[in-house]
């Protein structure tokens, strides 16, 4: 009898703990400042993470066509201009088999879910595979329900020249329809005209510094050659012009929105172009100021470059 309650105890503790092995998925939504203007391109990441010890299945794919997947909001949500939408058709059984310590990142904008009039929101994601019909479990897609942060955000009016070419150019969903060139044209100090620069930078500080293709990239000047929005158009640049580029446009944007939230990241950019032109010494006592100053995960970039350079002798440790 003592015997069969040792079992029957043992068995009601391994209900009650997690078992070795289980996969844990998570999702968070990052990257959104706390308050925008009408017009203003919204756009934030969600990352899955299993931080578990053993894969997790999910059906469909991890994109915003899986009818699973839903963007929630609340506030002054404008239906007429969701874009978003579910794929109606798909294959039999499609999964995605995200592994063991796994983090895969996508970009989507509140603005596709209808978040485009001014107002306070609140938003999360949710993925619910819990009342899947039983043919999915021959695929192994875990029956989880997984819920992210709720982040909240406030969109408002804009003022000055941001209104000036709000009211002349936004359409019916509060969204800017001039193309690049022209706002920069006719509006460079805005913070429209902000986004159209930054456009060309998102994703600068999810670069790797210490990879030895981007350490070659600098030494080349490879870094600095690409084509850029210009007030008349498409432009292609390389050294020192391309340079010259940015330093243009930064400086526009730190001098009109000091306080934008992405104002560190520019700084990087400063600072790794002064690199790639082999100008080491300001390079590198303009990432010591941002590893000590900038908020992650510029700071930390900033620390592996440093690092990096003086690995690579091009400064003095």
């Amino acid at each position: 009898m003592k015997r069969a309650l040792l079992i029957a105890f043992a068995c009601f503790l391994a209900i009650l703990s997690p078992a070795e092995g289980k996969g844990s998925l998570s999702v968070q939504v990052k990257g959104l400042a706390n308050q925008a203007i009408l017009g203003e391109p919204l756009t934030c990441t969600m990352i899955w993470e299993n931080q578990g010890s053993v894969p997790v299945t999910m059906a469909y794919n991890l994109s915003f066509m899986n009818p699973l997947i839903q963007v929630k909001l609340r506030g002054p949500v404008n239906k007429e201009c969701i874009v978003q939408g579910f794929r109606a058709e798909w294959p039999e059984g499609p999964h995605t088999v995200i592994g063991a310590g796994e983090k895969q990142t996508y970009s989507f904008s509140p603005m596709d879910f209808g978040a485009v009039n001014a107002g306070d929101y609140e938003m999360w994601l949710e993925y619910d595979a819990t009342a899947l019909e039983p043919f999915w479990d021959k695929y192994g897609v875990n029956r989880i329900r997984v819920e992210s942060n709720h982040i909240r955000f406030t969109v408002i009016s804009p003022q000055g020249e941001d209104a000036a070419l709000f009211s002349k150019y936004a359409d019916r969903c509060n969204r800017i329809t001039l193309p690049p060139q022209d706002i920069l044209s006719k509006s460079p100090t805005s913070t429209y005209a902000a986004y159209v620069i930054y456009g060309r930078l998102q994703g600068f500080s999810s670069t790797d510094f210490s990879s030895s293709i981007f350490l070659r990239a600098l030494e080349t000047q490879r870094f600095l050659s690409n084509s850029y929005p210009s007030e008349s158009g498409w432009i292609s640049l390389q050294g020192q012009e391309a340079a010259g580029y940015w330093a243009k446009w930064i400086g526009i944007i730190l001098k009109s929105h000091p306080n934008i939230w992405f104002a560190d990241e520019l700084r990087l950019k400063l600072a790794v172009d002064q690199a790639a032109l082999k100008n080491y010494q300001v390079a590198a006592a303009d990432l010591e100021a941002l590893s000590k100053q900038a908020k992650e995960p510029v700071a930390g970039k900033a620390s592996t470059l440093l690092s990096a350079m003086k690995q690579k002798g091009w400064i003095k440790n």
